[in-house]
């Protein structure tokens, strides 16, 4: 297979005309979801969390889901709402689906267990 060589535009973030993240569609077990991508920042922010992975709150989860998942829109996500109402395999998926579209679905070994269980601290926040 021969090599492209890479663009400056290849490495970026892709944004509309007024500067917003442009959602890009992922595949999930449930389903095609809309997700906007993390930038570097956001990345370094959630990768600081994931130092300490069992005392990411439900809340702070809750937080990313409503930041990067725009269709099904899950702005109005609360940390009881992870803790009592999602199954641990579709908030597994919806992390998958924020790292893929960010290029960061390695991370994901560290945040679901070989179980398919999510590591999350169930303390709301």
């Amino acid at each position: 297979m021969p090599k492209t060589k890479a663009r400056l535009q290849d490495f970026q973030v892709k944004r509309d005309g007024e500067g917003k993240l442009i959602p890009i569609e992922v595949e999930t077990e449930y389903g095609t979801v809309m997700v906007i991508p993390m930038t570097y920042g956001d990345s370094e922010a959630w990768a600081r969390k994931m130092k300490d992975v069992d005392n990411i709150s439900d809340g702070e989860v809750a937080k990313l889901f409503a930041k990067h998942i725009v269709d099904p829109d899950l702005s109005s996500v609360r940390g009881d709402d992870i803790k009592d109402n999602y199954k641990p395999l579709a908030i597994a998926e919806i992390l998958r689906a924020i790292m893929k579209a960010s290029g960061l679905e390695k991370a994901m070994d560290a945040v679901v267990g070989e179980d398919g269980t999510v590591r999350i601290d169930q303390k709301n926040g």
